[in-house]
C-alpha cells in the first residue's frame, strides 16, 4: 500500500493489533497470577479443614467389651459410626475423602462410593504444629471455572475482550478512514496544482497558476515553498528577459559599429588608420570580454568544480589588487585605500582574486571624480571580512534585492559599461568558498572608524577560516 490511505489504514491496524496484544498478555498474566492465589487459598482451606477433621477424629478401636473388633461388613474401610459426609467438609466444591494414619477412609464430602474419584491421586500426609502425622487426604485439584460465580465472570471477560476489539477495531478504521481522507485530500490537490505548474514550465508558458496552501502545517509548507520556487521562476524570467535584451543591445551595439566602421573604409569614406582600427579593436574588446564572462560564469556553475584553497598573504593579495586597477585610480583621482589588517587568510586565491577584481571595478566604475575606494581586510567572529567601499551615488533601493541575481542589470547600471555579470561571478565564488556576500548602499559606506562617512555603497565577504 503506497497510497497514503493505505499506509494510514495499516499504521493504524498495526498499532490496534500491538496495543490489543499487549492488553490481552496483561490481561492473561493477571488472570493467572490471581488463578494461583485463588487455588493456594483453595488448596489451604482444604487442609484446614482436613486438620480439624483428623484432630476431632477418635480413632477406632477393637470392642471395649469383649475385645472383638466390630463387624467390617458393609463399610469401606473405616468405623461405620465416623463414616459419612463431614460438614467441615460440605463447603470444599471438590471430592476430599480424609484417611487415618492406618489409611482407612474415616470422612468425606461425596460419601465413601464416591472414592473413585481420586483413585490412583496421591495422598497428602497432615502433621500437626508438632509435627505428629495426623492422616491423610486426597482430592483433585481444584478448578476454577466449576464456581458458577467464576464461570460467570470469565464469560463476562470473554465476551467484553471480543465486543471490545470488535468495536476498538472499527474506530481505529473509521478514525483511519477519515484522518487518511483529511490528508490525502490536500495532498492531492498540491500535488494537482505541481502538476499544472510543470506542464506550464514544459510548455513554456506563463506561470499563472499557484498551488493552495491547505491542508497540514506540513502540506501547507510543501505548498508555499513551491509558491516560493515559482516566484523564483518568474523573476528568472524576467530577468533573462531583461538580461537578452541587453545583451543583445550589447551585442548589437558594438558589432553595428564594428560593421560601420569596416563598410565606411571599403568604401573609402574612412581611412585604415591606426586609430581607426583601435576603435574597432576596443568594440571587438568589448563583446569578447562579454562572452568570457558567460563562459566563466557557465564554468563557475558546473557542480564538479572543487575550488582549490592555500594560505594567501594579505599584503601581496591587496597590493596586486592595485597595482591591476591603478591606472583607473589615477586617471579619476581617486582617493584609494588598502588596509590589510590580517597577516594572512585561507582562500582559493585565482578566484577570490576574480571576485574582488569585480567589485573594484564596479566600485571603480561608479564612483566619481575624486571620491574614494576602500578596501579592507579583517578579523571578524572566526572569519575574515573583506569590504569593498566606495562614495558613488546610492543603488536604488528596489534594485538592491536582485544586484546578485544571475544576469540582472540594474537601472543605475544599464548604461554603464560591463556586461552585468561581476556581482554573479563574484557571489558563486564566494558560495563555492561556504562564505557570504552582501550589499548595503545608501546609508554610508565607512567601515573604520577613522574613515569618513558619505552616501555610497559597501559590498562586504565573508569567508569561513
Amino acid at each position: 500500500m503506497n497510497s497514503l490511505f493505505g499506509r494510514i489504514l495499516t499504521a493504524f491496524v498495526l498499532t490496534f493489533l500491538l496495543m490489543y496484544g499487549t492488553a490481552a498478555a496483561v490481561l492473561f498474566s493477571g488472570y493467572y497470577r490471581s488463578l494461583s492465589v485463588w487455588s493456594n487459598e483453595r488448596r489451604a482451606s482444604v487442609e484446614t479443614a482436613v486438620t480439624e477433621v483428623l484432630e476431632s477424629h477418635v480413632p477406632y478401636q477393637v470392642g471395649a467389651a469383649n475385645g472383638d473388633e466390630l463387624p467390617t461388613e458393609g463399610w469401606d474401610g473405616g468405623p461405620p459410626a465416623v463414616l459419612g459426609l463431614d460438614e467441615r467438609l460440605v463447603g470444599i466444591m471438590v471430592p476430599v475423602f480424609v484417611y487415618d494414619t492406618a489409611g482407612r477412609l474415616i470422612a468425606s464430602n461425596r460419601g465413601a462410593g464416591r472414592r473413585r474419584e481420586t483413585e490412583g491421586g496421591a495422598r497428602t500426609p497432615v502433621h500437626d504444629s508438632e509435627g505428629e502425622l495426623l492422616g491423610y487426604y486426597a482430592t483433585v485439584a481444584a478448578q476454577f471455572h466449576q464456581d458458577e460465580a467464576n464461570r460467570a465472570l470469565l464469560d463476562s471477560l470473554i465476551h467484553a475482550s471480543i465486543l471490545g476489539g470488535i468495536a476498538a477495531l472499527s474506530v481505529a478504521l473509521a478514525t483511519a478512514f477519515a484522518l487518511s481522507r483529511m490528508l490525502a485530500g490536500p495532498a492531492r490537490q498540491v500535488a494537482a496544482g505541481i502538476d499544472l505548474l510543470s506542464d506550464e514550465l514544459e510548455e513554456a508558458q506563463e506561470l499563472s497558476s499557484t498551488v493552495p496552501e491547505i491542508g497540514t502545517t506540513e502540506i501547507a509548507l510543501i505548498a508555499r515553498a513551491t509558491n516560493s520556487l515559482v516566484e523564483r521562476l518568474r523573476g528568472e524570467r524576467r530577468i533573462r528577459a531583461q538580461w537578452s535584451q541587453d545583451l543583445a543591445h550589447d551585442l548589437r551595439s558594438p558589432v553595428a559599429s564594428i560593421r560601420a566602421q569596416l563598410e565606411a573604409v571599403v568604401d573609402g569614406v574612412y581611412q585604415a588608420d591606426p586609430e581607426r582600427i583601435g576603435g574597432t579593436l576596443r568594440e571587438l574588446a568589448r563583446v569578447e570580454g562579454l562572452i568570457e564572462a558567460l563562459e566563466e560564469l557557465m564554468r563557475l556553475e558546473e557542480p564538479e568544480l572543487r575550488i582549490s584553497l592555500s594560505t594567501i598573504d594579505s599584503y601581496e593579495f591587496l597590493k596586486s589588487l592595485g597595482e591591476r586597477f591603478n591606472h583607473e585610480v589615477t586617471r579619476n583621482r581617486l582617493e584609494f585605500e588598502l588596509s590589510p589588517e590580517v597577516s594572512e587568510f585561507t582562500a582559493d586565491e585565482h578566484l577570490l582574486y576574480r571576485a574582488v577584481s569585480n567589485l573594484l571595478s564596479n566600485a571603480i566604475r561608479h564612483t566619481g571624480i575624486g571620491g574614494r575606494v576602500h578596501v579592507d581586510l579583517r578579523s571578524c567572529d572566526n572569519a575574515v571580512c573583506l569590504d569593498v567601499v566606495n562614495s558613488g551615488p546610492p543603488i536604488p533601493e528596489h534594485d538592491l534585492p536582485h544586484l546578485f541575481d544571475r544576469l540582472y542589470r540594474g537601472e543605475y547600471a544599464r548604461n554603464s559599461a560591463g556586461s552585468g555579470l561581476g556581482l554573479t561571478i563574484a557571489r558563486r565564488v564566494v558560495l563555492l568558498h561556504g562564505g557570504s556576500i552582501s550589499i548595503d548602499s545608501g546609508a554610508h559606506s565607512g567601515t573604520m572608524e577613522n574613515y569618513i562617512k558619505v552616501p555610497g555603497t559597501t559590498v562586504r565577504i565573508v569567508l569561513p577560516q
